[in-house]
């Protein structure tokens, strides 16, 4: 069939260019949706289809003029035909959007429309978790884990949230599991670190967070959860040197700025204690 409309579109080159061009569009943009080239971690992508469509079109818009007589009765109909179908596409334009209204809405209507998508269950764990709703956040990342043990993010993610319950245990496997599935996965080291960090073991967290920050540099949380560890070992001058480091990546980072301000806090007292003494010693001398 490809071939077939390949070698139609050629020879109606000459008279009819845009089909030609529609359907090479086509073709070309086929490729990213259809697996042959493949898009970050999807071997397809069928919500892309809206791009190689583009193509046809192309071809259909240009095709309708074409096909319609000239009298001016033939472009009216094509004309009211033409606003029928815009005013349709509106409308089913408008209802498509409003499940783009936030994160929950949106998984969830994916979830509503798809089967097995674990990918959706791990994003709509991932808004659950930001928003305080553990344990439901839980629940959407064991799902994905059921419908695809090779999720890795899923695990990582309840690892974390597991960690926050007090499973720390469980969060630690999960966590290794996770590494196992994607040794580089930055996101999972992280996890691992602050996991640990949890049970008092900072210096193994310390190890795991930086290599977090080796496997992925200018991620301001990485660097932060470094800062914040060095600080609890005592370490000023290297919890200083990441937290600033997250603030460069990340001036809107308020947690960093706090730490920061504690840590200039007895800078600051050392400083007014000093300068009292140097003023009362100047009295005496007076």
């Amino acid at each position: 069939m490809l071939l077939l409309v390949s070698l139609v579109v050629i020879l109606a080159r000459k008279r009819r260019p845009y089909l030609l061009v529609g359907w090479f569009w086509y073709l070309c943009a086929l490729l990213p949706v259809i697996g042959l080239v493949q898009v970050w971690t999807h071997e397809t992508a069928d919500r892309y289809t809206y791009l190689p469509l583009v193509g046809v079109f192309f071809m259909i818009s240009w095709a309708f003029p074409d096909a319609v007589p000239s009298q001016p009765r033939y472009r009216v109909i094509l004309i009211v035909f033409a606003g029928a179908c815009l005013a349709a596409l509106m409308a089913l334009s408008w209802r498509q959007v409003s499940y783009w209204q936030d994160s929950y809405t949106l998984w969830s209507r994916t979830l509503a429309v798809t089967e097995r998508n674990s990918f959706a269950h791990n994003n709509l764990g991932l808004f659950l978790a930001r928003n305080g709703r553990k344990a439901e956040a839980a629940e959407q990342y064991r799902q994905a884990i059921r419908l695809n043990p090779d999720h890795y993010t899923s695990y990582s993610n309840l690892g974390i949230v597991l960690a926050e319950q007090g499973e720390h245990r469980e969060a630690t496997q999960l966590c290794l599991r996770a590494l196992s599935l994607k040794p580089d996965y930055a996101d999972a080291r992280n996890n691992l670190g602050i996991t640990m960090a949890m049970q008092g073991r900072y210096r193994e967290a310390l190890t795991h967070i930086l290599e977090a920050i080796r496997l992925q540099w200018d991620r301001a949380l990485f660097q932060f959860n470094a800062g914040r560890i060095y600080l609890l070992l005592g370490d000023h001058r290297l919890a200083r040197h990441h937290l600033e480091r997250s603030l460069v990546l990340d001036k809107g980072f308020a947690d960093a700025r706090r730490l920061l301000a504690l840590l200039d806090a007895p800078l600051e007292k050392g400083e007014a204690a000093s300068s009292r003494d140097r003023g009362e010693s100047n009295g005496a001398n007076k």
